[in-house]
This record gives structure tokens, sequence and C-alpha cells, in this order.
């Protein structure tokens, strides 16, 4: 939250260097970066993931009959295809079964397309908004401002948004969380030419990807076996960098033709999907 508000104190030390005063900031991004890595290294030891592996419980089978719903009967017949195949499947082989493996989840793919779009949106508004106030005449500080209050939005409220989560179930907060990203875009686009306006509408935009990148990566991995959680959250990643990058990349092309609100209105048609797949999801549960 303090990074944006780094342009002073950069340029000083990008012209004690000798560079530019813009690039200072960046040094400090990097050390501030190196240094996450370091305590990551270091301080996530052992890794999560291969404890949970090695205290993962074995399962008996019950002598008498079990009765299983047709969700869980998919997850057990994917989970044994899965671990029995990933020793002799190629790598592009197995990023194809991992993506058939959520696809065929309802619960899977809603999440899956809810966090693309939700990078998407957020990324695509976001990094034109500096461009928007700066070609208003404002400057490095407001636009620093601006930017803090968005990330306050995405990540100050992070422990909230868990025990929401918990409470609401991931679903609700995941509606919640696009209803937020909701209102943001529409403050985007109504009160283009007010800093007010945009100011509140980044840090509603920070806030509702908050809700959904929390809530909708609790729903992926409770929604897919665990033989293919790491895969899947890997492919995840990927997806919502690429959708990132094209929106970041398209995003100028959108804000020299249509504006800050027509930005803003592109952004809110992407959303749709993730209508038309929570309502497909409910309709499935509902059968």
């Amino acid at each position: 939250m303090l990074g944006p508000n780094l342009a002073g104190p950069g340029g000083a030390l990008g012209r004690a260097l000798g560079l530019p005063d813009l690039a200072g900031a960046y040094l400090i991004g990097t050390a501030g970066l190196a240094g996450a890595a370091l305590v990551i290294g270091i301080g996530l030891r052992p890794d999560p993931l291969l404890t949970a592996q090695q205290h993962r419980p074995i399962e008996h089978s019950p002598a008498g009959p079990r009765v299983e719903t047709a969700p869980d009967s998919r997850r057990t017949a994917s989970s044994r295809t899965d671990s029995s195949r990933s020793g002799t499947q190629s790598p592009a082989k197995r990023r194809t079964g991992t993506l058939r493996t959520i696809m065929g989840l309802p619960a899977a793919r809603l999440a899956f397309v809810a966090m693309v779009v939700n990078q998407t949106v957020m990324v695509t508004v976001m990094t034109l908004t500096p461009v928007h106030l700066q070609h208003g005449g404002h400057g490095l500080e407001l636009i620093g401002l601006t930017i803090s209050g968005h990330t306050l939005g995405m990540f100050a409220f992070s422990p909230l948004v868990g025990w929401l989560a918990d409470r609401w179930g991931t679903g609700r907060t995941t509606t919640a969380g696009f209803g937020i990203i909701l209102a943001a875009l529409l403050c985007g686009m109504l009160g283009a030419d007010s800093v007010p306006a945009v100011m509140v509408g980044l840090f509603l935009l920070g806030l509702g990807w908050s809700f959904v990148m929390i809530a909708g990566s609790a729903m992926l991995n409770s929604a897919v076996p665990e033989q293919v959680r790491a895969p899947a959250q890997g492919m995840l990643d990927s997806a919502t960098y690429l959708g990132a990058a094209v929106g970041a990349g398209s995003a100028g092309v959108i804000l020299s033709l249509l504006g800050f609100a027509g930005l803003n209105a592109v952004a809110m048609l992407l959303l749709a999907p993730v209508a038309v797949l929570a309502l497909a999801a409910r309709g499935s549960r509902a059968h």
C-alpha cells in the first residue's frame, strides 16, 4: 500500500544514481521483491503441499454398502484415474486431463472462469487509471494515493473476507465480490471525470477482487480431487496472468477509442460469462 507513494523517494534515489526519476521506484520495488522471495524461501518450510500429502489419512472401504452423490463419484473416479496415469502421461496430456477435470465439475469450472475474469477486469481498469488521471492534469502524488487506496482494498480486508467466506460459503462470497466489482465499474463509468468517483471506484475494484480471489481459490480447491489440486492451481495461475496480460495490452487501445467510461463499460461486459456459469451451476445443484 505504501509502494505507489514512493515516487518521490524513488526519484531522489534515481537522481543520486544518475538514472531517470521514475527508475528509482523500480529499484525500490526490486529490493522489496528480493526480500519477499528470501522470506518465502526461508520461512515457508516445510512445504505445505508436501506436509498435507504426508498427513493425508488412508481411506478404508466399509464392509457395508456405500452411498455417494454423483459429484463425489465423479471426483473419486477422477482421482483414481489421475493417480494411476500421472506417471505414464506426457506433460501435455496431464495438462489436458487437468483442464478436463476442472471443466467437468460445475463448481470448479465456475471458480476457474470467475478468477480469470476477476483478474482480467481488475488489471484492465487499474493499469489505465494512472494514465487517465495524468491526462486529466493530476500529478504523481494523487495518482499514488489512488493506487494506494486500490491496494488497500485488495489486501487490507483479507482476514475479514476469509471469515466471511467461511460463514457465508464460497459461492455467496464470490457473488458478493462481483457485486462490489460491478459497483466499482459503475463508479468509473458514470464518474470518469470526477477524481473522488475514480478513487472510490478503484478502491471498490480492489475490494471486490479480494472477495473473488479468496473465495474462488477455496471453491476451486474444494471442488477438484486432491491429486489435481496443485496442477489445477498452476493452470489457474497461468490463465489469470494470460487474461491480465491481454486486458492490460488492450486497455490502452480501448481508452484511446472510448475513454475511461468506455473502458469500464467494456470491463463490465466481461462479467457476463461468470453470471451464465453461476446460473448453470445453480441449475446443476437443483437437479
